[in-house]
């Protein structure tokens, strides 16, 4: 019975975090006319690894939330589980800053405060729970090379706030 709702739970986690991605697409979906008349750097990935790339790691999201869900994890380490929390709903807010709002500037000091408390959950979940260290760790990679971007499209497009 306890695996039973253990699957349902991470199921569930990782349609949230999909949809959520999804809605945020779709809200966000008209800036990117805006974000195509942008001066790009180089290291800009074609239009089409975005969605692909995302839902990747919101399903590995999806997976180290339901797992801290199913697992009581929450209750033991609450602070952790807090951070996790905090820095989704930073990511989820960073698309309208960005593509809504045109914010350059505040959308990459956004981006900066998000690596921080990622790299902060990834030396705690080293210490106390390896596989959401590992379902994580592509994540932060991703949003580091995100926040290399976004430094670049400031500077290259410095209008933007």
């Amino acid at each position: 019975m306890r695996m039973e709702r253990t699957i349902w739970i991470q199921a569930f986690s990782v349609a949230l975090f999909v949809g959520i991605g999804a809605l945020i697409g779709a809200a966000t979906g008209p800036g990117m006319e805006w974000y195509r008349d942008l001066d790009m750097p180089s290291l800009t990935p074609p239009d089409a690894a975005f969605p692909i790339v995302w839902t990747a790691l919101y399903v590995l999201l999806g997976l180290a939330f339901g797992r801290m869900i199913a697992s009581g994890f929450w209750r033991d380490h609450g602070v952790i589980f807090a951070v996790f929390c905090v820095q989704m709903a930073m990511n989820w807010a960073w698309s309208f800053l960005f593509f809504t709002f045109h914010m350059l500037l505040v959308s990459w000091l956004w981006i900066a405060v998000m690596i921080g408390l990622s790299l902060w959950l990834l030396v705690a979940f080293f210490r106390v729970d390896r596989v959401n260290f590992w379902l994580m760790l592509p994540y932060v990679a991703w949003i580091g090379y995100a926040s290399i971007l976004a430094w670049q499209i400031w500077t290259q497009n410095p209008t933007g706030t």
